[in-house]
């Protein structure tokens, strides 16, 4: 399977439960991180990036044309 269908099967069946209602939630600090790190473990699996290999943050989410969970949170608070 690709990389693409992956990243696309976990963005409909993951990350859309992961934050379903998010734009009703108290959204602290601690909360966003600990959702970020989590997705960023799912993200760097689906690309098998294993330690002592690394790959920064932002060129993890450039990879998967991702956000960060703080701007999509807005987002939907927003619509």
């Amino acid at each position: 399977m690709s990389t693409n269908t992956k990243v696309r099967i976990f963005n409909t069946n993951v990350k859309t439960v992961l934050l379903y209602e998010a734009e009703t939630w108290r959204t602290t600090e601690a909360i966003t991180q600990k959702i970020q790190v989590f997705i960023n473990s799912c993200l760097r699996k689906i690309l098998q990036v294993r330690w002592p290999d690394t790959i920064s943050n932002k060129a993890l989410w450039e990879r998967t044309n991702q956000i960060l969970v703080e701007e999509e949170i807005w987002k939907k608070r927003w619509k």
